[in-house]
């Protein structure tokens, strides 16, 4: 096999996160390689080629980052309007009353700042380049 076309296969594992050892496995069955010199090529091809690996996985954690950045303004937005209809959520059976609700509204704050801050990271990252 050519060295290009071993390297974009390498490329494409570990966009898709395979585990280093089964790519190393994958390599010396497919190749005939040693099991040394197939890891050290891993580390290389992941070391000089982060950059396309990084672009490779961009969408899969962007719809990650907008699933969680929704999935928490939702759960908020929810705790909200329970709380403004007069139910009262318990939380560990503790009797303190709304105590439920201010934390579950909280975690969904917690949970949009989160996926927020994700594809901010993200944002900045594939702009870097």
């Amino acid at each position: 096999m050519n060295r290009e076309v071993i390297e974009n296969q390498v490329v494409r594992d570990l966009a898709r996160h395979r585990s280093r050892n089964e790519i190393v496995k994958a390599l010396c069955e497919e190749t005939g390689m040693a099991w040394q010199a197939a890891q050290r090529l891993v580390e290389e091809v992941e070391t000089n080629r982060q950059d396309e690996i990084d672009r490779r996985q961009l969408p899969l954690l962007a719809l990650v980052g907008v699933a969680t950045l929704v999935g928490g303004i939702l759960l908020s937005a929810i705790i909200a309007v329970a709380s403004l209809n007069g139910w009262m959520i318990l939380f560990l059976r503790i009797p303190i009353p709304y105590l439920g609700n201010l934390l579950y509204f909280g975690i969904g704050l917690l949970i949009a700042m989160g996926g927020a801050m994700g594809l901010a990271k993200l944002r900045r990252k594939s702009s870097a380049r």
